[in-house]
Order: C-alpha cells, then sequence, then structure tokens
C-alpha cells in the first residue's frame, strides 16, 4: 500500500513534497507544516487530517476559502489526483508506494505460533506505517515502538527551527505513552532554571493552573543525567509537591533529561493522573531512544543560532560604518529594518527569510561605501551629476555581496530597493511584478523613514504626512500590496513604536546607537539601563545638566 504525498505545483515552495502521515496545517504562520507566504492567505488556514477512510480536509474559517478542484468547500475528503488550492498556491495530491531503492531497505521479522510454525514478515522501512497483521500483541507493539523512533528521527532531522523539534519528538510521544500529560522543560543556559517551553494535554487536562512538577523528581533527573520512571506516587514520596497547591496529582510519571555532549539540554516528562504503572520499562527505553535525537537536533539549532546572531552582529559594525558617514541619516538602518520585519510577520513568511529581511534591512545601503563623502555629506542638494554617482550604490552594494555565499539571497533587498511599481526607479527601471517582492517591500519601508528624517535641503514630513504620500503613491511608486501591508502596521502602531516621536520630551533620552527616543518614566534614575525598541542596544541613563542622556552599555 502506498503513502499520500503532498506536491506544492506553484508559489515560493513549488515542487517541495510533504507526506501527510498526521495532521498537517497550512497558513501563514510560522507554526503551520507548511507556510504560504501569501497575504490572501489567514494565519491557520487549513487542516489536511489523516482518517480511517482517508485524508479530511478543513477550511479553518479562512476568509478567502479554500478550494478542492477549483470548488470552495468547508470540508471534503481528497484522492489522489486532488488539486487543492489555497490563496495563489495550487498543491496536488499524489499516491505514491515505495520506490526500489527504498524496498531494499526492508527487515524480515520472523515469528511463530504455537505449533512451533515460522512465518516471515518484510517491513519496508521507507514506508511510514508498519503492517502488524498476523502478529502477536507483544511483536507488534515492539514493532511500532521501533517505527515510532525510525520516524522521529526522520521527522527530527527536517526541521530547522527548535519549536518544531520539540513539538513533533512530543507530539510523536503523547500518541503513543499513556500519559495524560507532556511536557518539555528547557534549561535557561544562565540561570540554570526549567523552564516549560512545550506541552500537550489530552482532553480533560488543559486546565490552566493545574502543572504541580514535583522538584525533587525532575533535580534527580537532572543530576543523574537519565530518565526515571515512578510507577505509582502513592509508594513512593518523590513526586511529593508543596502543599497548598491544587491541580491534578500525578499518579505515575516518567521523565528522560535531553543530553547532548554532556550537555543538558533539559527534559521531557510525562505523568498520568488516574493510572498507576501507566509507563513501563520499555516506554522509558522508547523515550530515551527519542530524547537523543531531540538533543542532538536542539544544539545544532543553538549553535546555528549563535552563529547566525555572529553573524548579524558583523553586519551591524558595517551598517554603522555607513551611518557614520551620514550623520543625516542616523538610525535609517534600524527604523528601515523594522519597518521590513513587521511588513513580513504580517505576511507570514519563514523563519528564514524573516531573517534575510533582517539581513537585507541592515545592508540594503551598503554601497553607500563606495560614495564620496563630498556626496553623502552634501547639505545641500544634490547636482545631476551628484544624483546619477548616489543611483549606483544599488549596484555598488550587489557587488559588495555577491561573493559571500550567506548573503547572496539578500541581494535582492539591497539590487532593487531603489526600483519603483511605475518603472521609473533605479538602477534598472524595472517595472511591477519585475521587481522582486524583496526590493518592493523594503522601497515603501525605505521612503516612509526618508520622509520623516531630517534633511538640510527640505522639510521634515510628520509621520501622518509621510503616510498620506505613501497612499498617494500606491500604484504609481509602490507596489499597491505593499502599501497595503504597510497599512496594516501603521493602523496597529507598529509604525509609531518604531519612529518614537511622541516620547520625545524632558523624561527620554535619544539612544546614542541609533537616535530613537526612549522614555525614561516619571521618575528617571541615574545609573539604570534601558533597551532601545528599535535597534535593541542597552544604554546607561546618566545626568547631564537638568536633563538625561544615555551611554551606550557594552
Amino acid at each position: 500500500m502506498g503513502y499520500k504525498v503532498l506536491i506544492v505545483e506553484s508559489g515560493l515552495f513549488q515542487g517541495s513534497r510533504y507526506v501527510i502521515f498526521a495532521p498537517f496545517r497550512l497558513g501563514r504562520h510560522p507554526e503551520n507544516d507548511l507556510q504560504i507566504t501569501d497575504p490572501n492567505v489567514s494565519r491557520f488556514h487549513a487542516l489536511i487530517e489523516p482518517k480511517g477512510q482517508g485524508l479530511l480536509l478543513k477550511d479553518l474559517g479562512s476568509k478567502n476559502g479554500t478550494f478542492v478542484n477549483g470548488e470552495r468547500i468547508r470540508e471534503a475528503w481528497l484522492r489522489a489526483g486532488d488539486e487543492v488550492r489555497v490563496g495563489k498556491v495550487k498543491m496536488r495530491l499524489v499516491e505514491e508506494g515505495p520506490s526500489e531503492e527504498d524496498r531494499k531497505k526492508s527487515i524480515t521479522v520472523l515469528t511463530s505460533d504455537a505449533r512451533g510454525r515460522v512465518k516471515a514478515h518484510t517491513i519496508v522501512t521507507g514506508q511510514f506505517s508498519v503492517r502488524t497483521d498476523g502478529l502477536t500483541p507483544e511483536v507488534a507493539d515492539q514493532l511500532n515502538r521501533l517505527q515510532a523512533v525510525y520516524q522521529a528521527n526522520l521527522m527530527l532531522s527536517t526541521q530547522a527551527d527548535l519549536d518544531g523539534v520539540l513539538r513533533r519528538g512530543l507530539e510523536d510521544l503523547m500518541q503513543i505513552l499513556k500519559a495524560d500529560r507532556g511536557y518539555v522543560l528547557t534549561l535557561d543556559e544562565n540561570m540554570r532554571d526549567l523552564k516549560v517551553r512545550y506541552s500537550v494535554s489530552k482532553p480533560g487536562f488543559q486546565a490552566a493552573g493545574d502543572i504541580l512538577f514535583s522538584s525533587r523528581f525532575l533535580d534527580q533527573a537532572l543530576q543523574e543525567k537519565k530518565g526515571l520512571v515512578i510507577e505509582d506516587t502513592g509508594e513512593e514520596p518523590l513526586l511529593d509537591v508543596p502543599s497548598g497547591r491544587s491541580g491534578f496529582r500525578a499518579r505515575c510519571a516518567l521523565c528522560v533529561p535531553l543530553v547532548d555532549r554532556e550537555q543538558t539540554l533539559g527534559l521531557l516528562y510525562f505523568e498520568n493522573v488516574a493510572e498507576p504503572g501507566a509507563f513501563s520499562e520499555e516506554d522509558l527505553q522508547l523515550v530515551t531512544a527519542i530524547a537523543a535525537p531531540m538533543a542532538v537536533q536542539m544544539r545544532n539549532i543553538q549553535f546555528r543560532d549563535q552563529l547566525q546572531r555572529a553573524y548579524l552582529d558583523t553586519l551591524s559594525v558595517l551598517a554603522n560604518a555607513i551611518e557614520a558617514r551620514d550623520h543625516y541619516t542616523v538610525g535609517h538602518t534600524w527604523r528601515v529594518t523594522r519597518f521590513a520585519l513587521a511588513m513580513v510577520e504580517k505576511m507570514g513568511c519563514t523563519e528564514e527569510q524573516r531573517r534575510y529581511t533582517q539581513m537585507g534591512g541592515i545592508l540594503h545601503d551598503i554601497g553607500k561605501i563606495a560614495v564620496e563623502d563630498s556626496i553623502l555629506r552634501k547639505k545641500g542638494p544634490l547636482t545631476k551629476e551628484e544624483y546619477q554617482k548616489m543611483q549606483l550604490h544599488p549596484e555598488h552594494g550587489a557587488r559588495i555581496l555577491k561573493d559571500v555565499e550567506f548573503l547572496k539571497p539578500v541581494i535582492p533587498y539591497v539590487l532593487f530597493h531603489q526600483e519603483r511599481w511605475d518603472g521609473k526607479g533605479y538602477p534598472f527601471g524595472l517595472k511591477k511584478d519585475e521587481v522582486p517582492w524583496e526590493g518592493r517591500l523594503l522601497g515603501v519601508c525605505d521612503a516612509f523613514d526618508a520622509m520623516t528624517s531630517h534633511r538640510p535641503y527640505r522639510r521634515v514630513m510628520s509621520p501622518e504626512e509621510a503616510w498620506e504620500e505613501i497612499l498617494k503613491e500606491r500604484g504609481k511608486q509602490f507596489d499597491p500590496e505593499m502599501v497595503d501591508l504597510f497599512k496594516e502596521i501603521w493602523e496597529t502602531g507598529q509604525v509609531a513604536n518604531i519612529l518614537q516621536d511622541y516620547a520625545k520630551s524632558e523624561l527620554s533620552i535619544p539612544c546614542p546607537f541609533c537616535s530613537t527616543h526612549i522614555p525614561l518614566g516619571e521618575k528617571p534614575v541615574e545609573g539604570t539601563f534601558v533597551e532601545c525598541p528599535v535597534c535593541g542596544k542597552s544604554s546607561v541613563v546618566m545626568r547631564e545638566g537638568r536633563g538625561w542622556k544615555g551611554e551606550l552599555s557594552w
């Protein structure tokens, strides 16, 4: 028997393939199994759910609907060959059997009946389910556990974000164990405190405030770096919890630390509130087997994030070098980056795309390094010749980045942010969809901040005036869809929070890094630390005459 595969036929992830063996969510939010970066798609748009009869597609109350073979549906059973459309993205469901290569990756299990007759069972490991026909319950249970470990390793290796790793590992285990609730607790690297990062509860056990962890039980698992099972809390005091707290008390519990290369990252914890002995030694072995790849993937993601932070810090140094040469645009880089990040959040972009947007915002003006100081710092309007030289900065920036492999996805932000929807921009005079979406997005952010920034040769616009100008240029200078996205962050107050103009007063300080106004509250205290809401840098509050100033905290 084959397995169901969803193939994406259009959009950003065209050609991607997803095997549907568990509930599969589609939508703009990054927590979906398939994230669709289309503004017409709802955050949680649709769900494909495996049932006994096949796959059931459900629309989750989306605004613009879910379509199967061209017809809008609320629910529909999917068959091989059906076309599913969400927003502008088309997908097709197909049924595939194991490949010839998968057939070679098989194992044979020998079992015998009461008369001693031997029967061979061949299991293809490339499939996502195990047929247990003819097997004894004990053998079938062991095979299901073996398959669970195999699936967990396969699925965890494809997860690129930490929450995805934790969610996938915990949900897989909850389907097998007799647990009423399961938790992933992560260990803070600095404070060494345990915090609930992700949890799953069966119906009837989701009440708030009913998590009664025993610190003694968890501490012992952490100290010994090995899994523990308590079969009956009535006979074992290790699950004592502080008196006076209400909630479900666990009757039995299982805990396994997440350890990679001798470093403990957290714990997997499961409990059953009514049935003593619900967890066995085999359960402990199963959770331990799945905890190992979870911990490895968690650590890999941590290493990746540390490296990415180092990259961003390096890029920030470059951006600061640019702003140090152009004192009229201090803070411009950081405000444009924050506007752009707020917009891609509304788009529901992937974590990777948000990271590229952050890098693109930071580096979008890097080409100004090649522009002469006499032009960059000129106090009056530029001559025609000077303006032509300034127009070369997107190309200069692209040339600077082109040989750095990890920065290549950032080039569209740098090279195309001065193009226009009507084709009157530079450097290439592209129009409409000829301009990559990264350039169209950053173009709105860049223009808005330029209009609200000080220039010696023109009057500064108020945010309201600049917004009206953006609206006037919708469909002319700017992509209409990008203006609509900017409208969303304008109406929710995110633009105002980034500009912080309302915070300028005697009880505020300009951020010494990006010049954003930081409110100090009604009673500022010298020596306290404040964080800039735009660049994220911390400053120490200091007295300056009768007022206040900030000094960067390094």
